[in-house]
Order: C-alpha cells, then structure tokens, then sequence
C-alpha cells in the first residue's frame, strides 16, 4: 500500500489532497490517515499545509523506483487500476 500511495503521489507534481489519496487507493479515512502518517514521519511524503496537499519526496521516488525494480524482479505484476 505505501507503494501505490506514493506512485499515485508521484504522478501528480502538484501533490494530491487526502480525499483523492483515498479514493484512489479504496481506504477508509482510518487507514489513509495511519499509512499517510507513517509515510510523512519517514519523509517519503510531505504534508503541505498551505496547499493541504500530499507531495512525494526524493527519498520518497527512491522508494517507489526500488520497489517498482523488486517487484519486475520477482514478475509481479500490477492490475491496470494500480500504480
């Protein structure tokens, strides 16, 4: 799940609001809150408060770029509606 929240952040230069994190990534506002926590407490994501939105870090791409090379590795392969 971090993965795809921050492939769908990484899509969008302008970052991305809570409500469409969620809708994107089909969680409830419980579990959007507690992955987006986790993800900004580790600065792969940071909160903009001026904007109230969502924006990836470089850490945050680095992230997304070794997971996305593990998974081609191992042939895992995304449904069309996934990052």
């Amino acid at each position: 799940m971090f993965a795809s929240i921050l492939g769908f952040a990484a899509r969008e230069r302008e970052g991305l609001n809570f409500t469409r994190l969620m809708y994107l990534t089909f969680l409830s506002r419980a579990q959007g809150i507690e992955y987006l926590d986790e993800l900004v407490e580790n600065s792969l994501l940071v909160y903009d408060i001026n904007t109230k939105k969502f924006k990836i870090t470089e850490k945050g791409r680095r992230f997304f770029q070794i997971v996305e090379e593990l998974e081609k590795m191992a042939g895992f392969r995304r449904s069309p509606n996934d990052i």
